[in-house]
């Protein structure tokens, strides 16, 4: 989840093409591309597009995120995925799992304040902004910042979901919590090479 692709094209691209290719199928949970540094059809034809055949020949399905809606790409989006949708249910042994990507959970600030979207430089800086505080290491000092994953982790409770397990992206915050049944795939950033 949340790779957030974007104009520069950075060491992931290798890395992942490595890492793809170890898997039968492969589940992106939102936030693939970023709409707020460039339009899809800027991405689909960036050399991200490499790793589109791979994730094709692996059966990939897109969930969608709050930085990559739907209505933020087009059909080409069958370019890198077989299927598109909003989560996925599996069936992992006798648990049932839910997997997406989370804002439907927890709703980010351009979901709470929409007006943001209406100016690509205010979206923008904040978006820079945030990833500033968040490689300079304050964004983990933020108090909303370390609940993230527990208020998602009370609204599904709250939601009496059918699921047994959860596992979503959203907050950037890689966390499991077995006895929550809750786990959060974090983000894939350069950085972490």
């Amino acid at each position: 989840s949340d790779t957030h692709f974007g104009p520069h094209i950075d060491g992931r691209l290798e890395e992942l093409t490595k890492l793809f290719q170890k898997y039968d199928q492969i589940i992106i949970n939102g936030d693939f591309w970023e709409r707020f540094l460039w339009t899809f059809d800027e991405f689909v034809n960036s050399e991200w597009n490499k790793l589109f055949p791979i994730l094709k020949a692996k059966n990939a399905i897109y969930i969608y995120g709050n930085h990559d809606k739907k209505e933020f790409s087009d059909d080409r989006v069958n370019l890198f995925s077989n299927h598109q949708v909003d989560s996925v249910e599996l069936e992992v042994g006798d648990k049932k799992v839910l997997i997406t990507h989370g804002h439907s959970y927890l709703p980010g600030p351009e979901e709470k304040f929409k007006w943001i979207l209406k100016s690509y430089w205010l979206a923008s800086f904040i978006f820079y902004t945030g990833n500033i505080l968040y490689l300079s290491g304050l964004y983990y000092l933020m108090p909303f910042a370390k609940n993230m994953n527990k208020a998602i982790i009370k609204i599904f409770k709250k939601s009496n979901l059918p699921q047994d397990i959860l596992i979503t992206g959203h907050t950037h915050f890689a966390y499991k919590s077995p006895n929550r049944k809750y786990y959060n795939s974090g983000l894939i950033r350069w950085e972490y090479y």
